[in-house]
This record gives C-alpha cells, sequence and structure tokens, in this order.
C-alpha cells in the first residue's frame, strides 16, 4: 500500500495508479520510504528487506529509477544510519 489512511482522496488515487506500473524492486523502496517518510536509499532498502542483503542491494538500486521518474525526490543529506557515509535524503513527491 503507497498511501496512508489519513491521506487525502486525491493522494490515494495517485499512489493507486502508480503502483502497477513500477517493477517489483521499485514497488518495495517506495513502500518502504513511504513508511519512512524520508531515509537514504539504504535505509528504505533495509525496511524494505531486512534479512536479504543481496535483495536489499537491488531495492536500493532503485532509488536512482524512482528520482529519475519523478516519483520521489531528493530533500537533502545526512548521515545514513546503515552505512555511517554522508548520502541524500529522500522523500516521495507528493501529487
Amino acid at each position: 500500500m503507497l498511501h496512508r489512511s489519513s491521506d487525502p482522496q486525491t493522494s490515494i488515487e495517485a499512489a493507486e495508479d502508480i503502483l502497477p506500473r513500477l517493477g517489483l524492486r521499485c514497488q518495495q523502496f517506495l513502500t518502504a520510504l513511504r513508511a519512512l517518510k524520508q531515509a537514504t536509499a539504504k535505509e528504505a532498502a533495509m525496511a524494505a528487506c531486512p534479512n536479504d542483503y543481496a535483495q536489499c542491494e537491488t531495492v536500493r538500486r532503485r532509488a536512482s529509477d524512482l528520482h529519475r521518474q519523478g516519483i520521489i525526490m531528493v530533500v537533502g543529506q545526512c548521515q545514513c544510519r546503515v552505512s555511517g557515509k554522508r548520502v541524500s535524503v529522500y522523500e516521495e513527491v507528493k501529487r
């Protein structure tokens, strides 16, 4: 699910429209990012698949795809809680 129950109806409809057009790994990344609200790519990927490092890396790489499609945006930088490196922070673009 890509929306919260508190979202306005227009946001719910937009989220439901996006999901079928995304691949599985993009869906996993976006669902995790939505739950976290803002996160680094690695934080979102770890939330999406915490017990599978190989799959986590595949999901993490989808951040650039979603950014390129305008579905997520960079909102700043911070030290990643997973890698310890200074990296971009993402959030979903409000539609």
